[in-house]
């Protein structure tokens, strides 16, 4: 949740507050505009500051009872500059635990701070903005509170207006913290929002890019979030900012990508047709592993879908991407984890060219798929269940194909037919059945030897 504050590493800051608070806390009610603005600024300025600290001062302000002037302050709408400085006090205060932000909204500071997004002053505007983010970032109730207090239609029309970049990047912002949190609000609330978010995703400033594309992530999160953002329009503008030059920008669009085709076959097919494959294997390279891992996750729902959705998954060239994911030692594990399930979605999902075109593409794809089941520290029978289906596929086409025996060597070495026959591997899907009826039975000493060897590899490890 983010603040006005003033880094500071100065370990007298506590000290110096102590010595100096108590004539300022008596000028808070002086009827001396000067006065009372200089004692307001002078617990903003520490309110304000990043240190150890903060949680302390906020603290005492509580025990001095002066947390209810400062969102009194926020009326005194001929003291725009008062008002500046109360609403910067209150943002430091949501900015620290939630149990400072309830008392901001007991005292009655959200309706005051709403009101003062129509102030004709930016500077008081931008700062009640910032506070009640912060109030709505503290999580979904306080979330919830702003939202039916009314922020929506001013802080749009802030947006509508046209505003300075730092108001809009601010605005932006807190709309994105009123789209965050689970679960997620009524639909009914944020809906006015989504068409002016639309039309920022068309903004050149990555600040506000970043915080638009975080608001669509969050929303889609949800099927109806999903239709709702289809019905925006807004899927090939996001397609196209997955290509974005900073990663900043690319993680949330990524993200909400992934969230579309998460869906039906009729969300992906948009998707598809938004080009978005060629870019997917693109950031299938991409620097950042957290991006490569997205990716991965996201073609793992395409290839969940159709077989021509598979079918142009294969045709932008990605699964020798994936299997290189799969195949490399350096992979981190939850990216190979995601190729690993676009490999097996697309070999389930598949027909039989599809799949032996897929293990065509690397020799050591099928043996990682293998070692998954033979791997007891593995606990996800979800994954192991897809593998056996995954593989009796594979056994399948390979024997339509005429091609079945370097496959059945490939298990019978790696002993995996006496894995699963024998109950070593305990599925409840009744797909190590089939795998066990696919295959042949392995010459009974040479499974012997292998699995002798298979052992002495697993301790030399």
């Amino acid at each position: 949740m983010a603040s006005n504050h003033i880094p500071t590493e100065d370990p007298t800051i506590l000290l110096r507050y102590q010595q100096s608070y108590q004539e300022r806390e008596n000028l808070l009610d002086t009827t001396d505009p000067l006065k009372r603005l200089s004692a307001t600024c002078f617990f903003r300025k520490f309110v304000s500051l990043e240190t150890r600290e903060h949680g302390t001062i906020v603290d005492h302000f509580i025990q001095l009872g002066i947390v209810p002037k400062f969102i009194e302050f926020l009326m005194k709408d001929d003291e725009p500059h008062l008002q500046f400085e109360s609403a910067w006090v209150i943002t430091g205060i949501a900015s620290g635990s939630s149990e400072h932000t309830q008392l901001l909204i007991q005292l009655g500071a959200v309706p005051m701070l709403i009101q003062l997004l129509s102030s004709p002053n930016d500077d008081v505007k931008d700062q009640a903005v910032w506070a009640l983010a912060n109030i709505a970032g503290d999580g979904p109730a306080t979330r919830n509170v702003v939202l039916r207090a009314g922020i929506l239609a001013p802080l749009l029309k802030i947006i509508e207006e046209n505003p300075k970049v730092s108001i809009l990047r601010n605005a932006t912002w807190a709309v994105s913290n009123l789209f965050r949190g689970k679960p997620f609000p009524d639909f009914d609330l944020i809906s006015p929002s989504i068409p002016v978010l639309a039309q920022l995703l068309f903004s050149t400033d990555e600040e506000i890019l970043v915080e638009v594309c975080w608001a669509f992530s969050f929303m889609t999160a949800e099927k109806e979030g999903i239709e709702r953002a289809l019905q925006a329009n807004v899927t090939r503008r996001l397609v196209e900012l997955m290509g974005h030059s900073s990663a900043n920008v690319v993680l949330p669009a990524l993200r909400t990508i992934g969230n579309i085709v998460s869906g039906n076959d009729s969300y992906t097919q948009t998707v598809i047709n938004c080009n978005a494959l060629s870019i997917l294997c693109q950031l299938l390279s991409h620097s950042k592993n957290n991006i490569r891992k997205e990716a991965c996750w996201t073609v793992s729902n395409i290839t969940a879908g159709s077989v021509e959705q598979i079918q142009a998954v294969i045709d932008a060239t990605i699964i020798p991407k994936l299997i290189m994911h799969i195949e490399t030692s350096t992979t981190h594990a939850h990216t190979k984890s995601e190729a690993i399930w676009a490999i097996l979605n697309a070999i389930n999902g598949g027909n039989f060219d599809q799949i032996l075109y897929i293990i065509e593409q690397g020799d050591m794809c099928l043996e990682v798929l293998s070692d998954l089941l033979l791997n007891d520290s593995i606990c996800d029978e979800k994954l192991k269940n897809d593998v056996l289906r995954g593989l009796s596929n594979i056994a399948r086409a390979c024997r339509a194909n005429g091609s079945s025996q370097c496959f059945e060597d490939m298990l019978d070495m790696k002993g995996l037919w006496h894995e699963v026959m024998y109950n070593n591997f305990r599925g409840t899907s009744g797909y190590e059945k089939k795998f066990v009826d696919n295959l042949r039975k392995p010459n009974t000493q040479s499974l012997c030897d292998s699995k002798i060897s298979f052992k002495d590899e697993m301790e030399d490890d």
